[in-house]
């Protein structure tokens, strides 16, 4: 194991459980679910903006991708690009009305939203069914990518990667909910960017 690679990561997984006892202590005085799964709806537009980067570039984006880009060519960084305005269009014409829609019916998640809006059992059924199915696959893909980061950078065992980030995601999260993600996901946001800036800078 490389010491000069895991005294780091340990110092940053202070960091985000320091983050996630920060959040638990900050809970506002509303409703439990709302504090929890939304953050009382009081994260700012930035906080936002960095959550949504940072969940969105991750490990395909920084070890997956440039992989296959290599391997593919100029065609595989075109059909890249066009996650941009779909993200975008996503954003801007679904986010919009989902916001409008969770806010009338004071909805905590999507398939409550779904309910209130069509009173369609079998429609949050088969949400339930295609989030969990999308869900798992992008998050099994992101622990795989950063349990061989670990493996390849630190010398670390596949296994124990895939329990450092497993166990230190559920911690975090349960202690701190929807805020303490959002504010670890803007300082992992940040760190993505100074190194990528980094990176091109040493490259």
């Amino acid at each position: 194991m490389q010491l000069e690679v895991i005294l780091p990561l340990v110092a940053y997984l202070v960091v985000v459980f320091g983050i996630s006892v920060y959040a638990m202590r900050k809970r506002s005085t509303g409703t439990f679910l709302n504090e929890y799964f939304l953050g009382s709806r009081s994260m700012g537009g930035i906080v936002l903006a960095m959550t949504l980067t940072a969940t969105y570039i991750s490990a395909s984006s920084f070890i997956g991708g440039p992989g296959a880009a290599y391997k593919y060519g100029l065609g595989w960084v075109l059909l890249a690009m066009i996650q941009l305005p779909a993200v975008w269009l996503s954003l801007g014409i679904l986010g919009k009305k989902f916001a409008i829609l969770a806010r009338r019916y004071n909805a905590v998640t999507l398939n409550d939203m779904l309910f209130a809006r069509y009173q369609s059992r079998l429609l949050v059924w088969l949400a339930s069914l295609s989030l969990l199915v999308a869900f798992v696959g992008a998050m099994t893909v992101q622990f795989i990518g950063g349990a061989r980061l670990l493996e390849t950078a630190a010398g670390i065992p596949y296994e124990t990667g895939l329990l450092i980030f497993g166990i230190s995601i559920a911690l975090y999260t349960a202690f701190g909910g929807f805020r303490a993600s959002v504010l670890n996901d803007t300082m992992q946001g940040l760190v993505m960017l100074i190194g990528t800036v980094v990176l091109l800078i040493g490259v």
